[in-house]
């Protein structure tokens, strides 16, 4: 996970500099793209460091993950879904009750992962992202007919 610190201390380098120049002479046009810039790097940081975890296991009942800056642990029963994100196919997301969703990058073994919550919890809605079922080797599921 250090492309994520790179990220974060690259978009943080490009973001800094211009800052004080765009408040001295920017404007309101000025403050207002150096917040975008800072909302933006909160949440790069907030996705890549906080949320996307670099290890998950399932262990008995529990679901453990760890992030580069938080770790956490939830009851298998707690989970709501896994399933690709909607917007990205590079990323699986575990929905879990009361908590923030919590990312896995979609790479090999990810559909072992899939499989064990499917075995631990029969009636979890369990759906592989694009990038995960080409990893996999797995066939794309057929829509329900209308």
């Amino acid at each position: 996970m250090a492309f994520a610190w790179v990220l974060v201390g690259l978009f943080s380098a490009l973001t800094v500099p211009g800052t004080w120049g765009l408040l001295d002479g920017g404007g309101a046009a000025g403050a207002a793209w150096v917040s975008l810039r800072l909302v933006a790097l909160a949440y790069v940081a907030d996705r890549l460091l906080v949320r996307t975890a670099v290890e998950v296991v399932l262990d008995g009942d529990h679901l453990a993950w760890r992030a580069p800056l938080r770790a956490g642990r939830a009851p298998v029963a707690q989970v709501r879904a896994f399933r690709g994100a909607r917007c990205a196919s590079q990323w699986q997301v575990i929905e879990l009750a009361g908590e923030r969703a919590v990312y896995v990058e979609a790479m090999r073994g990810v559909g072992a992962l899939a499989d064990a919550l499917q075995e631990a919890r029969p009636d979890l809605p369990v759906l592989l992202g694009s990038r995960a079922r080409r990893l996999e080797g797995r066939p794309k599921p057929e829509r329900p007919a209308r």
